[in-house]
């Protein structure tokens, strides 16, 4: 499902606080959610259209207890918080000119990290 923060009720029950807070990069940007059935993994995705430019998204990550991970299970930068499951990823396409932050909630993801650590 995709919406952008004027769509109330999808954004306030839908988006994850941490993009809730997240630095805006650019003025022309759109939220997702997904639910994966059968996996029970949660997608929550904030995309920032006509920049690529993270530095205040890493700054923002870093400021809320997030590191960032050596592996990651996509082509992105992955972040983990200490005792927490879920894992963040930052992609950036400089060739469609976009960064798109994801956050994903899923069991599958601690088998991966705990098998390619820090």
């Amino acid at each position: 499902m995709v919406y952008r923060q004027s769509d109330f009720r999808e954004y306030y029950l839908l988006t994850h606080d941490l993009l809730k807070e997240m630095p805006r990069i650019s003025d022309d940007y759109f939220f997702a959610f997904a639910n994966v059935s059968g996996q029970v993994t949660f997608i929550s995705t904030v995309t920032f259209k006509n920049t690529t430019v993270t530095s205040n998204i890493k700054k923002y990550l870093l400021s809320r207890g997030w590191e960032e991970q050596k592996t990651c299970h996509l082509e992105a930068e992955c972040w983990q918080r200490n005792g927490n499951r879920e894992v963040l990823s930052v992609v950036t396409s400089t060739w469609e000119n976009y960064v798109r932050v994801q956050i994903e909630d899923s069991p599958n993801l601690d088998i991966f990290y705990a098998n390619n650590p820090k």
